[in-house]
């Protein structure tokens, strides 16, 4: 028998986190747009192919973000946007669960401190890691 964790109703990361700027990919790239918060202002760097901005990342036509702490660095939070047609659900929560067990992936937009309540959430993960844990 295997057991899943959910991130039911998980909380977000704790902490006051400033938006620093977001890295949008060109077309194609996926993932679409990631957006950088820290505790304290920091210059950001985009990987090649994206553009930096001061501006948060577009949510139109939205498949889902997912948010996580850079190895595990409890004064940042990095918030993936994925989008289509770039973005597909699939390859969002597939690229998500790759940044750890500690990234949580909803379908709504959400804040770096804010709580996860999505059901589709809930059901996702719970998939992901029954998934996860079958392979294993």
């Amino acid at each position: 028998m295997y057991l899943a964790s959910l991130n039911a109703g998980k909380t977000g990361f704790s902490g006051t986190f400033q938006f620093l700027g977001s890295c949008s990919g060109t077309s194609n790239y996926s993932p679409s747009c990631i957006e950088q918060y820290a505790v304290a202002k920091e210059e950001i760097s985009c990987s090649p192919g994206y553009t930096k901005s001061s501006v948060k990342c577009s949510v139109q036509n939205l498949v889902g973000v997912c948010r996580y702490q850079p190895n595990g660095d409890t004064t940042k939070v990095t918030t993936v946007v994925y989008a289509k047609p770039n973005d597909s659900n699939e390859s969002a929560v597939a690229n998500c669960q790759s940044y750890g067990s500690g990234a949580i992936f909803t379908e709504t937009y959400l804040n770096p401190g804010d709580r996860t309540t999505s059901l589709d959430t809930i059901l996702t993960n719970a998939y992901v890691c029954i998934d996860k844990a079958e392979k294993n």
